[in-house]
Order: structure tokens, then C-alpha cells, then sequence
């Protein structure tokens, strides 16, 4: 007789349980919270801009990190092409990373020597 009742009884916990969620008042509202954080001293944070030269390619690579524009320095080498010789001369200008600079040197030697091979 009692397993006879289970499915009916489940029913009823079940309904009675959607009802508290549905019916039940709202959460009271978390009060905010106000930190304050004293003023960092730039001298104690220094940090560079992101160079800018990633964004001639694309609009959304506002943060590259060194690894990224690394990648991007050797395939615009691979292009070989004067628009990709441009923007790896204007990046070997604002750019702050002495591996970047590295490869964006090498890069532009090699289109050099390519150039006058030619």
C-alpha cells in the first residue's frame, strides 16, 4: 500500500515545492559595497603602453602580448609584400619588447637583402 502512494505523495512534495519557489517573496537586496583604494603611485607602477603597430592589422588587437606580436612579426615576413615591410618598419619604431624588436629587425633585413637579390 505505501509504494502505491509514493508516486501521489512525490506529486504533492513536489507541487508544494513549486509553489515556495514561485510564490515565495524576493530576496532582500545585498547592500553595496564601497571600498576605497589609495592612490597607486606611478613611480611604484610602471607600466608601457601596448605598441600600437598590432592595430594597422587589425582593429581588435589592442592587447598583444609579446608572444602574439612575435607571431605576427614572422608572418608578416613571410607576406614579403610592401605594405607588410611598412607596417614592420613603423612597428620597429614603437615597439618595446627587445625580442619583438629582434625579429621585426631580422624580418626587415631579410625583405632588404630580398630586394636587392631581386
Amino acid at each position: 500500500m505505501t509504494l502505491q502512494l509514493l508516486p501521489a505523495l512525490l506529486a504533492v512534495i513536489g507541487t508544494a515545492l513549486l509553489a515556495i519557489a514561485i510564490f515565495a517573496p524576493p530576496a532582500p537586496a545585498r547592500p553595496v559595497a564601497v571600498a576605497f583604494v589609495a592612490p597607486v603611485n606611478e613611480r611604484a607602477v610602471e607600466r608601457r603602453a601596448e605598441p600600437a603597430w598590432p592595430r594597422s592589422i587589425d582593429a581588435r588587437a589592442t592587447t598583444c602580448d609579446a608572444n602574439a606580436r612575435l607571431a605576427l612579426a614572422d608572418a608578416l615576413a613571410t607576406v614579403r609584400a610592401p605594405w607588410a615591410e611598412a607596417i614592420l618598419a613603423s612597428a620597429l619604431e614603437n615597439e618595446h619588447d627587445d625580442a619583438v624588436r629582434a625579429v621585426i629587425g631580422d624580418a626587415l633585413r631579410r625583405a632588404a637583402a630580398a630586394r636587392r637579390s631581386a
